[in-house]
């Protein structure tokens, strides 16, 4: 889950617990051992206000991705419990993500090195979350051959179907690639391409999901002159990805994509990075039109002239919109944010 949304899960999660009645934040509690390292937290949060967090134990050489589930209702945090098994050397990028439907039912996945193997060669690996009887299913193979993989992004729908995005190498260069649970048949899809081969991918997919299943993702790829930001919809009733389009404007290399989709999947947003007149790094964003089946041309959100850094975007049910992003003025970095109004039609000012 990426850095803004995480806050947006954290405070979600708080609020429905018991704890927070008083509108005050908990204690902090050590979800690991203090014997032991842990890196790559993600988290999930259902409708009652119960939460999964996935993360990465460390252990000299051995890594293993666990997890651990906050009671929405008496605010306190199970045990640890190994959704992997333990590598003895780390993946070349370790990563996890993990997802919660508004019923309780999630998906975990990660990357998982296998021992001994060639330390560029490793899989995608996904659990399913039963929130019914709070247990784990057996970890399986999303990529059935060992093979270079990095970032796996999960989302999960209302039937508790779950979409997988993963950069994965290609024939040629790095793609992007997909994978579909389906819950009721308890089956994985085959693994399906969305980019095309020969321009190698940069950073980390980013993917959403409604609650019918229709899905969105999004990346960076490069056009053999820059990096463009690209963008790929799922339909749930065909069972069909679309081609991917392009979202970015020629004219600089743009990354750091990401998405966000209202439960009904009328409004799909992206945002992302690119470079401006003076080469500034600045935040960008586009909307998805579902009558027209467009995206806007971009549009900037924050000031010229300045930096930005880590951002994120997330839409409410109502179309109202809000991106954040950190921004480098020459002599510190702000965190800034603006807020889109659907009614209004209208962007505000970035605050602060």
């Amino acid at each position: 889950m990426p850095f803004a949304l995480l806050c947006v899960a954290l405070i979600s999660a708080l609020v429905a617990s018991p704890a927070l009645a008083q509108r005050a934040w908990s204690v902090p509690v050590d979800l690991t051992p203090g014997s032991q390292s842990a890196q790559q937290a993600r988290l999930a949060v259902d409708q009652a206000g119960n939460a999964l967090s996935t993360w990465i134990q460390v252990r000299g050489q051995s890594r293993a991705t666990q997890a651990a589930r906050l009671d929405g209702t008496s605010g306190t945090w199970g045990f640890p419990a190994p959704l992997s098994a333990s590598t003895t050397s780390e993946a070349p990028s370790e990563s996890t993500d993990v997802a919660l439907n508004a019923a309780g039912n999630g998906m975990a996945v990660w990357v998982r090195r296998e021992p001994g193997s060639d330390p560029a060669l490793i899989r995608v690996q996904a659990a399913r979350y039963l929130g019914a009887s709070r247990t784990w299913q057996a970890a399986v193979n999303l990529t059935p051959t060992l093979a270079a993989a990095l970032y796996p992004r999960v989302a999960v729908d209302a039937d508790g179907d779950a979409i997988v995005v993963w950069v994965a190498q290609g024939a040629a260069t790095l793609v992007v690639q997909s994978a579909r649970y389906d819950a009721s048949d308890n089956e994985w899809s085959a693994v399906q391409t969305l980019s095309l081969d020969g321009g190698a991918i940069a950073g980390e997919p980013a993917l959403a999901i409604d609650e019918a299943g229709h899905a969105a993702a999004a990346w960076a790829r490069y056009d053999g002159t820059q990096h463009i930001i690209q963008a790929a919809l799922y339909d749930a009733e065909t069972d069909v990805w679309s081609a991917a389009v392009p979202l970015s404007l020629p004219g600089g290399s743009a990354t750091g994509p990401h998405l966000s989709m209202t439960a009904t999947g009328r409004t799909i947003v992206a945002a992302w990075r690119r470079p401006d007149s003076t080469s500034a790094q600045i935040v960008q964003f586009a909307r998805f039109d579902p009558e027209a089946e467009l995206w806007s041309t971009p549009q900037d959100l924050s000031l010229t002239g300045a930096d930005t850094y880590e951002s994120d975007v997330v839409v409410d049910d109502t179309g109202n919109v809000t991106a954040a992003w950190t921004r480098f003025d020459g002599f510190t970095r702000a965190v800034q944010a603006r807020r889109y109004d659907a009614v209004a039609d209208t962007w505000a000012p970035s605050s602060p």
